[in-house]
């Protein structure tokens, strides 16, 4: 993969930052369901790389409601152990890097000991670094903010990262009955395209998100455009970082998802 700076950074030396998906919040007993590694030299981005990951249990609707992971989509997953010597060659020489990296390295450290294998990894959190930065702010959590946009907006804008590796789209497309999950077909059982509202509480402005069938077509504040990016929908690619976060998104806000006209007709109110 090409390499490229992240955007004003000043970051030197070689950083691991990884995120990680869970059936829980115990390291010792749940276990990892997908893992994500961006590996990161002198502030330029030097590889991604992300799996999916088989539990060997059986992944509760709570959390696949959170994470849009279910049994379905991990069913045919390596489990830990076939992941454990790359994994462990990715990590190598590096700072750990994690938004709340206690958790993430809590989760590596038992799996890594369940494999027979030792870990240690010098750590940078990401939250106790914005927590010292910006004292006042109390949330620091990677789906808060504030700004100009909606939250979700910048959420589907920046998700192409490490959650799609090198496997691509046509590799994460769910097959028909399955690898959506059940949570998923439930948040939103519409046919055809749907706009989403959102306003952001600073500004007061408003954003209409548009997705067919779990594809993320744009955004406007014109209403007149939503015929338009509606249109778009053939050609658009599923991407599941975006599935993942409509999925959450739409779990949290039932009811939000407002059914567009066919192309050709006009908006429904």
């Amino acid at each position: 993969m090409s390499t490229h700076a992240l955007p004003g950074a000043c970051l030197p030396g070689q950083y691991a930052f990884v995120d990680l998906e869970t059936t829980g919040c115990d390291p010792g007993r749940d276990r990892i369901i997908e893992l994500a590694v961006v590996a990161v030299d002198d502030g330029r981005v030097v590889d991604e790389w992300s799996s999916l990951v088989d539990p060997g249990t059986r992944i509760a609707p709570t959390i696949e409601g959170l994470t849009g992971i279910g049994d379905a989509m991990v069913a045919s997953a390596p489990a830990f152990t076939a992941l454990r010597d790359e994994l462990r060659a990715r990590l190598r020489g590096r700072v750990l890097a994690a938004h709340n990296a206690r958790f993430d390295y809590g989760f590596l450290r038992n799996a890594f000991a369940r494999e027979g294998v030792g870990f240690r990894a010098p750590l940078l959190c990401t939250l106790r670094l914005a927590r010292s930065l910006y004292p006042r702010l109390r949330r620091l959590g990677l789906e808060r903010g504030s700004g100009t946009r909606p939250r979700f907006a910048r959420q589907l804008r920046r998700c192409h990262g490490a959650c799609t590796g090198a496997r691509g789209a046509r590799a994460l497309q769910p097959a028909p009955g399955r690898g959506a999950g059940a949570a998923a077909h439930t948040a939103l059982a519409l046919d055809g395209s749907v706009a989403i509202p959102e306003e952001d509480p600073a500004t007061g402005r408003a954003e209409l998100h548009v997705v067919d069938r779990w594809r993320y077509l744009g955004s406007t504040r014109e209403p007149s455009e939503l015929g338009e990016l509606a249109r778009a929908s053939a050609g658009a690619p599923f991407d599941r970082d975006h599935y993942r976060l409509l999925a959450r998104w739409l779990a949290r806000h039932p009811g939000k998802a407002r059914p567009l006209a066919r192309p050709g007709a006009p908006a429904t109110a």
